[in-house]
């Protein structure tokens, strides 16, 4: 039965900034501590925010993309900061990278049309 609580009240990473994140009592919400996203609903209780928070779908990517097309990118500069970035993948590659910042992750920014 331990383990089972410990799984339903530990914090699993920031999904944007894999910062730690944390359990605001005055909110009752979950936030991270890095970039402050959170996960916001005036919860009930801890446990209900906690699950929200380490359910909620993770759009974010590693890897290489498979299609062509802009993207929102996670990417650490050589000054170790986490910044957020649009590129164009095509051809197999990036377009904009450089040796200055090491890509994270991304998710495909999805065209409107417009």
């Amino acid at each position: 039965m331990h383990e089972r609580k410990d799984k339903m009240t530990k914090l699993k990473p920031c999904p944007f900034c894999s910062g730690e994140a944390y359990y605001d009592r005055d909110w009752r919400d979950v936030q991270c501590r890095v970039c402050n996203a959170r996960v916001s609903n005036n919860f009930q209780s801890k446990r209900e925010a906690i699950e929200a928070w380490n359910t909620r779908p993770n759009p974010w990517h590693t890897g290489t993309p498979s299609e062509e097309g802009w993207y929102l990118l996670c990417v650490k500069t050589v000054e170790d900061e986490i910044v957020y970035d649009t590129d164009i993948f095509e051809n197999g590659e990036w377009r904009y990278e450089t040796v200055y910042r090491k890509y994270l992750k991304w998710k495909k920014i999805e065209e409107t049309g417009e």
